[in-house]
């Protein structure tokens, strides 16, 4: 069986309603379009992503998404939010050793993408600016327990 065979079974025993597009494996939760991209020859591997979740209309919004991404990926463990062109992308990527490690950290995954978004989404409203490029403001925001999910 291959690995997108294994992600549309999985997601349709969970209850989705996943489609083929390509090799991708897509599927909608909680009001957005989730994808898996299967890599064929890795089969350790694997890449959840949410896409184009928030489109950009200018260069000063894009300028706050790239720090809100920023913001994003640094609180949220294991989630990436970066700036595609006009859009954001959300993603999880991960090596599991076998299939069922990989089921029994979706869940987590799933959540940790939405969390990524919402800190985004939250640090896009609050119209923050980019931060200081000092080494007192990087350690700052670093600290241990600041990390979501």
């Amino acid at each position: 069986m291959t690995r997108q065979q294994q992600f549309f079974d999985f997601l349709s025993t969970q209850g989705f309603r996943p489609e083929l597009h390509g090799p991708m494996v897509a599927f909608k939760s909680e009001g957005g379009t989730f994808v898996l991209y299967p890599d064929e020859e890795d089969t350790t591997y694997f890449q959840l992503v949410f896409p184009n979740f928030w489109n950009l209309e200018s260069a000063e919004e894009r300028a706050r998404a790239v720090v809100a991404a920023g913001t994003a990926t640094e609180r949220t463990k294991s989630a990436k939010v970066f700036v595609q062109g006009d859009n954001t992308v959300a993603a999880i990527e991960s090596f599991q050793p076998d299939f069922e490690s990989f089921q029994a950290v979706f869940d987590r995954s799933m959540s940790a993408l939405r969390s990524a978004v919402h800190t985004f989404g939250t640090t896009m409203r609050e119209g923050t600016q980019p931060p200081s490029s000092s080494v007192e403001g990087i350690l700052d925001r670093r600290s241990l327990g600041s990390r979501l999910n």
